[in-house]
């Protein structure tokens, strides 16, 4: 999985770098935690009563996870923008872990001091709930929200808020400092 991200990160650079209209789109860089809320895999009434083999007791109760994240995207025509993102982190069990890889897509609308948009980051996440447990992978699909503020002329504040969408409700906010190559109020 390390040797994935690290081709991920190489790839995405190199793409900057080569990209002949690099210095007419500017990018942004985000760095900064989520908080995540994983509902029960298996529900309660789920379980038969004389069930033979129940389902493990970390896989009946809802989760709490928090992770790092970075993201990386460039804009394109019409306020929208395009990159990655990467994220990694626990749960509050002893030896859980979450790791995602996502592309990212979205639109972003301006206003004096910062700006509003909505994202659609859409890609591969694995859970472990504990040191025993196997690791759950799947495609995953997160609408979400942003909202950021300037707090100078290269650098912002965001918070987001989102919810995988699928059989098992994952809600997540977070929040993120970015970092952007174009000077506020240039790309407006």
């Amino acid at each position: 999985m390390t040797r994935l991200l690290a081709l991920t990160l190489v790839v995405t650079a190199l793409g900057c770098a080569l990209d002949p209209a690099r210095d007419k789109r500017p990018s942004r860089a985000l760095i900064g935690a989520n908080a995540r809320h994983f509902q029960a895999p298996i529900k309660r009434s789920q379980v038969a009563f004389r069930d033979t083999n129940p389902p493990a007791k970390e896989m009946t109760v809802d989760h709490e996870a928090v992770s790092a994240t970075a993201q990386f995207t460039m804009s394109m025509r019409h306020r929208t923008y395009a990159g990655g993102e990467l994220e990694a982190g626990v749960l509050e069990g002893a030896g859980s872990s979450t790791a995602g890889m996502y592309g990212v897509f979205g639109v972003e609308l301006p206003f004096a001091g910062g700006a509003l948009g909505g994202e659609l980051a859409s890609g591969w996440r694995t859970v472990r709930y504990s040191m025993e447990g196997a690791d759950f992978s799947k495609v995953v699909i997160e609408p979400r929200l942003r909202a950021s503020v300037w707090l100078s002329e290269f650098v912002t504040l965001a918070a987001t808020g989102g919810l995988t969408l699928g059989e098992q409700s994952v809600w997540m906010a977070g929040v993120s400092i970015g970092v952007h190559s174009s000077p506020f109020g240039r790309w407006r």
